[in-house]
This record gives structure tokens, C-alpha cells and sequence, in this order.
């Protein structure tokens, strides 16, 4: 699912005011994936983005960074320029939970989450993302 969202931040906006949003709408019903993902999560959840970039330099140069500190990172150079909110009526509490302790928004309904949004957004391109990993993104 976070593959998803990465392209679909390539699109925003850049100094978009307000700041472009990206929904993912993802079942997740394995929950929040491996372990090292749900520790890297939990480690940068309550740091500002700049300094989860700043520690996973550091982290990098000590060889102390894992397949999933890719994550994170990601998200950590996305914020800046897009909101990142997660639409799933099927997962289990666990991502809930992890996603309330990031800057990630949880919904459990899209029409919760696309009525969260600045009302201004809508005046602006709509990319829509099919299912799948490899497709690439179609703008309207």
C-alpha cells in the first residue's frame, strides 16, 4: 500500500496552499505488515519529519538501516509537500493504532476521510491510482 501512496505523492503539488492530500484507499487487512516496519514506524512516530531524516543519516552511516527504514524516510521527505490520509473499513485495530501515532490520518469510511479535506482541493487536479503496485497513475 505505501508503494501506492509514493506515487501518488510524485503528483502533488508542490507549494500547493493547502497543502495537497494523498488518500489511500488500501483493505490492509494483514494489519501493519512486518515487525521491522510496525519498530521503524513506532521510532520516528512523534518526530518531526526534518529529524527523522536527520537520524536515519546517521543511522545510514553506521550501516544501522533496514529494508524498512526506507519507509519512514519517504514519508518523512513527502510531508513537506502532501497530507497523507488512509482510508480502510477492514483493518484490525492494530493499524489504527499505529497510524494514531504517526502524522497519518485514519478513516474508516472515504467519505469520512474526503470530508476532512480543504473544500479548496477540490478546485485542483484529482489523480486516481488503480489497485496494483506496478501500474502507474492516471491524472483527471
Amino acid at each position: 500500500a505505501l508503494k501506492a501512496s509514493a506515487f501518488a505523492s510524485n503528483l502533488v503539488v508542490p507549494g500547493h496552499e493547502p497543502k495537497s492530500a494523498v488518500v489511500l484507499l488500501a483493505s490492509l487487512e494483514d494489519g501493519v505488515g512486518g515487525d521491522a516496519f510496525r519498530s521503524e514506524m513506532e521510532m520516528y512516530s512523534g518526530m518531526e519529519p526534518s529529524r527523522v531524516i536527520e537520524d536515519l543519516k546517521k543511522r545510514a552511516k553506521l550501516g544501522k538501516v533496514t529494508e524498512a527504514s526506507q519507509k519512514p524516510n519517504r514519508l518523512a521527505l513527502d510531508d513537506a509537500r502532501t497530507d497523507f490520509l488512509v482510508v480502510s473499513p477492514k483493518a484490525p485495530a492494530a493499524v489504527e493504532q499505529l497510524l494514531a501515532k504517526t502524522r497519518i490520518r485514519f478513516f474508516r469510511a472515504i467519505d469520512e476521510a474526503l470530508g476532512s479535506l480543504d473544500r479548496r482541493l477540490w478546485e485542483r487536479d484529482v489523480a486516481v491510482l488503480p489497485h496494483g503496485s506496478s501500474t502507474v497513475p492516471v491524472a483527471a
